[in-house]
């Protein structure tokens, strides 16, 4: 890139749609100091100082501080570092998201008790908002899923980032929600439990499994290697996993589904 050609703020703030209190505050902090004054001490930048800029400008789009960004420039940043860069990022981000997404569950709890004419019950719902911290889809990033279960899933809108999104939410949704029941005290008979049951069986373990043995197979290696999984998500499943056997053992049992064996991970149902 030819940095031969000059350009004065006026003329960089028109191109960026950026201020020029703006860029005298990057000058001023060091992020983009202007490679050069003119005579009359007019600040000049060049190509290159503007392939500085676009990269600032697209950090600072995505949430990174500007505190941040000065060790994330490159005159001309490999594949490697931007792909680093963003996968950095992209965890900030995710955690940012789950964080909202975890307070909107244990609200959505609130207000769907409230709506049924009942006080809601806050010692519930702190157990709630302790069980939902921390956890993040971005401690997942580097977790070693089953080769097996990537192929499994390949396919899947799982594999994508919007579907894993949206597949951890609901399973954890369904964690908080199978805390909050049997902190109630409900019954295995119990319409909402029966409800649990079915979402576990039909959001979670049929996405998971393609509804049969060979994905069944593959998935369970998660499970097997719980040990490793991220400690917030591991502790929440922990917590919930005994009220979600009770309703899922209660939804089939209620509507004689037969469960393959390698799908419930012992003997046929």
């Amino acid at each position: 890139m030819s940095i031969n050609k000059s350009y004065s703020v006026g003329e960089v703030a028109k191109q960026t749609g950026l201020t020029v209190r703006t860029l005298q505050h990057y000058d001023n902090v060091g992020l983009l100091p202007p490679s050069g004054r003119t005579e009359g001490g007019r600040r000049f930048y060049t190509d290159r100082d503007m392939l500085t800029l676009s990269q600032i400008v697209f950090y600072k789009s995505v949430g990174i501080q500007l505190s941040d960004i000065r060790y994330k420039l490159s005159d001309a940043p490999s594949l490697v570092e931007t792909e680093a860069v963003f996968t950095e990022q992209m965890k900030v981000l995710l955690r940012k998201i789950d964080e909202l997404h975890g307070a909107v569950t244990v609200l959505t709890s609130a207000l769907d008790t409230v709506k049924k004419g009942k006080e809601p019950q806050f010692e519930t719902l702190a157990v709630l908002i302790r069980a939902l911290e921390g956890g993040s889809l971005a401690d997942w990033v580097d977790f070693k899923f089953d080769p097996a279960l990537e192929g499994a899933l390949e396919n899947s809108e799982i594999y994508t980032l919007t579907g894993a999104m949206d597949f951890y939410h609901t399973m954890r949704k369904i964690f908080a929600d199978a805390i909050a029941l049997q902190q109630s005290g409900a019954a295995a008979s119990d319409a909402e439990v029966q409800n649990l049951g079915k979402r576990w069986w039909e959001e979670i373990i049929l996405k998971v499994t393609a509804g049969n043995d060979e994905g069944a197979i593959a998935a369970l290696t998660v499970n097997n290697d719980r040990s490793n999984w991220p400690e917030a998500d591991r502790k929440l499943f922990e917590q919930a996993e005994p009220f979600i056997e009770i309703a899922l053992g209660a939804y089939i049992a209620a509507n004689n589904i037969e469960v393959p064996a390698a799908m419930m991970g012992g003997e046929t149902r």
